[in-house]
């Protein structure tokens, strides 16, 4: 009768006899071992650990920095909806913590390297004055926030309060971009964001309001060539580019 050795801590049959575990709870326990050892070394000898990491990193200089700096884009890259959460859920919990740290870091800079502060403060705003889906962003903001502000509302994104994202926007106004006219007008500012039906045709309180919503709807949104834009005004029978 030929007697079958069995795992000690699964029972499975095991391929050779002089084995005591097989290889899945050898790994397995193996992995867990490995796993606490490494976390008591760690606790153990930090500082020593820190001292030999800025030391290698100090080696290493810009190569290791950029080397970095790509890694963890990869990784946000890979976990963007978890960190997108975290992120939202960690500012919630403590944005005026976090508002008066952005601000002192800000004040801190702005007095410790004036010149400095102010070109970073200028590159940005090239930066955005640059970017098509930025500048649309802004208009839609600064727009509708003028409208909330009148009926006494707080400023928050302009996603919030529609229901599409800037890529559908810039997409409709793509559409509706007049005969002759580019993104590049826009940049420039010779094309504005109009309302199909204007704002003062819609009568609500909040953005709340069902009315909010049908004045902000995409399809009531189009590009419009600023000077024809400010002679139509508030007017309802326009008749130039009204686009469906």
């Amino acid at each position: 009768m030929v007697t079958v050795r069995r795992c000690k801590h699964c029972k499975s049959a095991l391929v050779f006899g002089r084995m005591r575990s097989c290889n899945e709870c050898t790994t397995r326990r193996w992995k867990a071992y490995s796993s606490a050892y490494m976390k008591k070394y760690q606790r153990d000898n930090a500082a020593q650990i820190a001292k030999r990491l800025r030391a290698h990193r100090d080696d290493l200089g810009e190569s290791y920095k950029a080397a970095d700096r790509e890694y963890g884009r990869r990784k946000y890259r890979r976990h963007r909806e978890k960190y997108s959460a975290q992120n939202k859920e960690k500012y919630r919990l403590n944005a005026e913590k976090i508002r008066l740290r952005v601000a002192a870091y800000a004040r801190r800079k702005r007095q410790s390297d004036p010149e400095g502060w102010k070109a970073k403060i200028n590159a940005r705003a090239r930066r955005r004055r640059q970017n098509i889906k930025q500048r649309v962003n802004d208009r839609m903001s600064n727009r509708l926030w003028r409208v909330l502000k009148r009926k006494g509302g707080k400023r928050h994104s302009w996603i919030k309060y529609v229901d599409y994202s800037v890529d559908q926007l810039v997409i409709r106004l793509n559409e509706t971009m007049p005969p002759g006219y580019d993104w590049t007008d826009f940049m420039a500012g010779d094309l504005h964001i109009d309302h199909i039906r204007p704002v003062a045709a819609f009568a609500f309180r909040s953005a709340q309001d069902a009315a909010f919503r049908e004045c902000w709807a995409l399809l009531n949104l189009q590009l419009l060539p600023a000077a024809m834009n400010l002679k139509k005004n508030a007017k309802l029978d326009w008749p130039a580019q009204l686009s469906a």
